[in-house]
């Protein structure tokens, strides 16, 4: 079957296709292509804000590591600090500590002598005059026992006489303080509340 355009009708057909032509690929940008590249650059930038993130959160990773490790060894710190600075004082415990470390050191405890309390900020200071009896020798080595105890104890005001020839198998009389500390009730939990969230 034929088809008979009239003269000039081809060219009129073809003129109309390339007009149309024309206005749908400007319509097809602005109406499809347009919003996508906007959309495509939006994305791009969430993408870049996305990895800058993910490079941040590696590097607060790996601190967090070094964080949790410092915690850590905080807490072991804290636990030796406690046992070096326990939260109560009892007098029998560290009577019979000081007393044992008298006996094996050679000093014969003569006297064990209770002072006055005195209140720190957050620890109270526990003093104990001691009279002890024995040798020279027994007096250095009482002295370094105590200085390895895991609570913290220290010995002021040292005294020593020589006692009289003859009169006991003892050389010298010692008088000392021995000073150990207790951390306080509330000051206590407030000073581990603040050591593990500061």
């Amino acid at each position: 079957m034929k088809v008979d355009l009239p003269r000039g009708g081809g060219r009129r057909l073809l003129a109309a296709g390339v007009l149309v032509s024309l206005a749908v690929v400007p319509a097809f940008r602005i109406l499809w292509v347009g919003p996508r590249r906007e959309l495509l650059a939006a994305r791009r930038v969430e993408l870049q804000q996305s990895r800058a993130e993910v490079v941040r959160a590696g590097r607060e990773a790996g601190r967090l590591a070094v964080i949790e490790a410092d915690v850590e060894r905080l807490r072991r710190r804290h636990a030796a600090l406690r046992r070096a600075l326990p939260e109560s004082r009892d007098a029998s415990a560290l009577l019979r500590g000081l007393q044992g470390i008298a006996t094996q050191a050679g000093l014969t405890m003569e006297a064990f002598t209770p002072e006055a309390v005195r209140a720190g900020e957050r620890f109270e200071e526990w003093s104990v005059r001691l009279e002890m009896t024995g040798g020279f020798h027994a007096l250095t080595a009482f002295l370094d026992a105590v200085r390895r105890l895991p609570r913290i104890v220290s010995v002021g005001g040292l005294s020593i006489r020589a006692l009289p020839p003859g009169t006991r198998a003892a050389s010298i009389a010692v008088t000392c303080t021995a000073t150990t500390y207790v951390l306080r009730g509330p000051a206590a939990e407030t000073a581990v509340d603040e050591g593990e969230g500061g």
